[in-house]
């Protein structure tokens, strides 16, 4: 199945081509994105209206890049799949719009994708079990049923994966999710947006027990999560310092990165360990942080199970995930 993928959720104009030969063999041939991070900075967040005026002036450039590259699209592919929800409706409506019109131009069928799912299933591009070309149903009874990890900007969420096409939503944040709270605790220590990767960075250099934060439902006997109280905690612990540092930023940064990660392992092992999880699948923009996927790697090696997380590439909002989870869908 050849598919032509747009993603245009949020920030992000994004045009794929995908190339998939089963439901675990997708081969992403070309992934174009048009960032607009340095029109949000000065806002420090998205602002809908001009992501809106972005996307309109970016699929254009992007779709005639993609066609002088592959001008046997509009003859050789079976589908195009665009994000439908969740995200920005002003930006939504321009993927969908251009989706429906190629469609209608090329006559063939468009067909709307849930972004998380392309999160979910963006691991798959570069999927590595034994066996994997020979037997596919063998493949698959290693795989599911898994516990799926969202971890954005936008969304924080776990699911019970049966299948590929029953995914059960098995709890998510009740306010921020930890993307945002990750670029708010940067913007209260005056980093640039987007804040994730220098919280990261700067948590490296950290030292622990200088600062203390809770991880908000920890002991709730659900799989919801909490990161306003958390993001509070360190705005107002930073009110009370006289001075701030380099080193008193990453101290707050390490801080700060544990005590939100410490609620999604404990919740996410509780999970995998009640449904007998034979993998957990990790996607979304904040599993790019080494440190989650390092603390993904040692909780699925205790547990003796696997561990699929995409490429870092990936992680953040593109049109290949977009394609290989229509792909997955449509086969």
């Amino acid at each position: 199945m050849l598919t032509l993928a747009i993603e245009t959720s949020c920030d992000e104009t994004a045009i794929a081509l995908v190339e998939s030969k089963s439901v675990i063999q997708h081969k992403i041939l070309i992934n174009l994105i048009a960032s607009q991070i340095k029109i949000h900075q000065p806002f420090g967040g998205v602002v809908p209206s001009l992501a809106a005026r972005e996307h309109t002036k970016n699929i254009p450039i992007l779709l005639k890049k993609i066609l002088k590259e592959y001008p046997y699209i509009p003859k050789k592919i079976d589908a195009i799949a665009y994000t439908d929800k969740p995200g920005l409706e002003i930006a939504l409506i321009l993927g969908r719009h251009a989706s429906k019109t190629l469609s209608y131009k090329w006559g063939v069928p468009a067909h709307p994708i849930n972004h998380l799912h392309g999160h979910l299933f963006a691991s798959f591009a570069n999927i590595n079990f034994p066996g994997i070309v020979n037997n596919c149903e063998q493949t698959l009874k290693k795989i599911f049923p898994g516990i799926g990890l969202v971890v954005s900007g936008g969304h924080t969420q776990l699911y019970l994966i049966k299948n590929f096409k029953t995914l059960i939503l098995l709890g998510e944040t009740l306010d921020d999710a930890i993307g945002e709270a990750f670029d708010k605790v940067a913007k209260m220590m005056g980093l640039q947006y987007p804040g994730g990767m220098l919280v990261e960075k700067l948590a490296k250099k950290g030292k622990k027990g200088k600062f203390n934060f809770p991880s908000p439902m920890i002991a709730k006997n659900n799989y919801n999560f909490s990161y306003s109280g958390l993001k509070t905690s360190v705005l107002y612990t930073i009110k009370k310092l006289p001075k701030l540092s380099k080193q008193t930023k990453a101290d707050i940064s390490l801080a700060f990165q544990n005590a939100a990660f410490k609620v999604i392992e404990q919740k996410t092992e509780k999970a995998l360990k009640e449904f007998s999880a034979k993998t957990l699948i990790i996607g979304g923009g904040v599993s790019v942080n080494n440190n989650l996927r390092e603390r993904a790697d040692k909780l699925t090696k205790k547990l003796g199970i696997n561990l699929l997380i995409p490429l870092k590439n990936l992680c953040t909002d593109n049109a290949a995930m977009i394609g290989i989870a229509h792909n997955i869908a449509n086969q």
